[in-house]
């Protein structure tokens, strides 16, 4: 059997899936980001194959506010109680799922998911056959100069290490990351006002990033949290770090029904092929 792995960023996945089915409940739960989160596992699931799941999440407080005091403090802090509430109840639903079905969550304070999808690929290098990342974020293209067989998955398309040099052709990783910096990362990195994509490309393929490192001396802090992963584990750490837990399918069944959700044949199938992995 081939080993493919799907990792997802777990709350890339969580939360698209509360935005989407924001009102949904069941006999008085909220069960709006547990159905989405379910309906994007399954699918995934019976699409990709795998034989094995790795979720990762981020941890808060995050060690990059000792480099930079304002990272992602540009992102709108939620004040609505209900959606709050929502948020709390959707992971416990999700991780209790996630634990029936022996899906491993990483998680380590300080770091991010990202940080964590990159020890997996680092782990798996010689094993795998096939990785399926999940996410959105741009920051793991870096990913592609360390690990070129990986793909991730955006929303449903497949973007691979090919699309990729061929949209930043020649460039190398630090060519990447510099870009980065220059332009701005969602994360809160705003890059350099007045620099967008075009003058930040014209930049790194015209071989000038050295003098407006020189100029612009916070490059070099935004450049050290941009970089992936932010920091080496401990080997105590990583003992932690399990790949995979014992299966409770039938559980997991019957936890899906409680909340209100049919078993579909494509729920079915998925999970009694994983049980059999």
């Amino acid at each position: 059997m081939r080993n493919n792995y799907l990792i997802l960023d777990f709350n890339n996945i969580l939360y698209r899936s509360i935005a989407v089915h924001s009102d949904l409940s069941y006999q008085g739960i909220y069960t709006g980001g547990f159905y989405g989160f379910i309906s994007q596992l399954i699918s995934l699931m019976n699409k990709y194959e795998p034989t094995s799941i790795i979720t990762c999440t981020d941890s808060p407080p995050y060690l990059r506010l000792k480099e930079y005091s304002d990272y992602k403090k540009r992102r709108k802090k939620e004040t609505d109680l209900k959606i709050i509430s929502n948020k709390q109840i959707a992971r416990m639903q999700c991780e209790t799922l996630m634990d029936l079905l022996g899906i491993p969550l990483w998680e380590i304070k300080g770091l991010e998911a990202d940080d964590l999808i990159y020890y997996v690929c680092n782990k798996i290098v010689e094993t795998a056959d096939r990785v399926i990342i999940v996410s959105n974020d741009d920051d793991l293209n870096q990913l592609f100069y360390t690990f070129p067989y990986i793909e991730l998955d955006r929303s449903g398309k497949l973007y691979t290490d090919k699309k990729f040099f061929e949209e930043y052709s020649n460039w190398t990783k630090r060519d990447y990351i510099n870009y980065l910096a220059i332009k701005g990362t969602h994360n809160g990195v705003p890059g350099l006002r007045g620099f967008g994509e075009k003058k930040t490309r014209d930049i790194i393929e015209k071989g000038e990033v050295s003098s407006y490192l020189e100029e612009y001396p916070e490059l070099q802090q935004y450049r050290k949290i941009i970089m992936l992963p932010y920091m080496t584990l401990s080997d105590k750490i990583e003992k932690t770090l399990k790949f995979h837990k014992k299966k409770n399918v039938q559980e997991a069944m019957r936890m899906i029904q409680n909340h209100g959700i049919k078993i579909t044949p494509q729920i079915n199938n998925a999970l009694r092929r994983w049980q059999t992995i």
